[in-house]
């Protein structure tokens, strides 16, 4: 295999602050990926903020939503395939994994998919999760290489078809350890919660919960990191109900570092995630998550160990959660003491994720060279 082998990681839009993006960096920043060309797709007029990808080569590319729009997304990304002599695609997520699966029909490159999550599980209604199934199982079949970044959803793609189980391997999620930050401790205690303030993140849940902490006569600092449409609202409610929450917006790794090195558990309000980065680096922070329940979430979360479940989302319940851990603070060093330990132990060193992706790369090209 020669060190001048083109791999192109392919997501839909920029996510420039995504998860997406951030596990695409922590790959093409590692030693072991050096010995590739590589490439990122990002959304038209976004380049100028992207030297966060360095060293890859960036290649811009349109939006792929609605039907007129994906058309110029596979043509667009099908021009760059060809014109820059790619040797191999990365596809990130569903939608794009849909695009790339099409552009190597036309091309004849093959694509490693990586599935980031199963989004037919979190759509509403029969027939929409009837299609997302429909386009997994689609990728599924055309993908030369499947990788999950959790067990839960490996379980579930190796019965998506009879070829499925040789093709599919697990790579965990692994992130930069970095040093723990010193804890710049505030007078209250610090609940956080991290993510863009979209629908799906349930930042409203985090509102709730500060209200309910109040209603306890609970004195807390709450802090959001995270920007999205919402913001405005939200910051508007909070100060109407005099809520001792603070909205910082979008903020760069290191401030994130901190942020959570300061805070003493992260609450995370999310109706689903994947492998949120949020809760890996809280983990590095020996930050202790409270979370409520979704499918996966135990691959990821130990109840009692790194952090607290809820079985359902009640703020009233939720609160007491906060109270009791943050009045027992044996229980609370504990839990803080095994994050730590738990994110050393599984989601540490990111040249452990490159190396087995370096792996599966060469395994593909050299299958198709035969």
């Amino acid at each position: 295999m020669t060190s001048s082998r083109r791999i192109l990681q392919v997501q839909t839009g920029s996510g420039l602050s995504g998860g997406i993006s951030g596990y695409i960096r922590a790959l093409i920043q590692t030693k072991t990926f050096s010995q590739f060309q590589n490439s990122v797709t990002i959304a038209i007029g976004e380049s100028e903020s992207c030297d966060q990808y360095d060293p890859a080569t960036l290649f811009e590319s349109h939006e792929s939503y609605g039907p007129t729009s994906f058309y110029s997304y596979v043509r667009n990304l099908r021009n760059i395939v060809r014109s820059n002599n790619i040797d191999l695609m990365h596809a990130h997520a569903l939608r794009a994994g849909f695009a790339v699966a099409w552009v190597s029909w036309f091309t004849k490159v093959p694509f490693v998919y990586t599935n980031h999550g199963l989004r037919f599980t979190q759509k509403s209604g029969h027939l929409r999760q009837t299609l997302f199934r429909l386009m997994e199982a689609f990728v599924c079949k055309r993908a030369n290489a499947i990788v999950s970044v959790r067990p839960y959803d490996a379980n579930k793609l190796a019965t998506f078809g009879k070829n499925n189980e040789h093709k599919l391997r697990t790579v965990q999620t692994r992130i930069a350890q970095g040093d723990l930050y010193e804890t710049q401790r505030s007078e209250l205690p610090v609940i956080a919660g991290v993510g863009s303030l979209i629908d799906v993140k349930r930042p409203d849940r985090f509102v709730d919960c500060v209200k309910e902490l109040k209603n306890l006569n609970v004195k807390v600092d709450a802090r959001w990191l995270g920007d999205g449409d919402l913001r405005a609202s939200l910051a508007e409610t909070s100060r109407n109900g005099e809520l001792p929450i603070t909205w910082l917006g979008h903020v760069d790794t290191s401030t994130v570092r901190q942020e959570l090195s300061n805070a003493d558990i992260l609450l995370l309000t999310s109706e689903f995630e994947v492998m949120p980065l949020a809760v890996l680096e809280a983990y590095a922070c020996a930050t202790p998550v409270i979370c409520f329940r979704f499918d996966g979430v135990d691959d990821f979360v130990k109840d009692g160990q790194t952090g607290i479940i809820m079985d359902t989302f009640d703020g009233s319940a939720a609160a007491i959660a906060i109270s009791e851990l943050l009045a027992d603070n044996v229980k609370l060093g504990i839990m803080s003491q095994n994050a730590r330990l738990f994110f050393e132990e599984r989601f540490s060193n990111p040249e452990i994720m490159a190396e087995q992706y370096a792996t599966i790369y060469n395994d593909v090209l050299v299958g198709w060279q035969k």
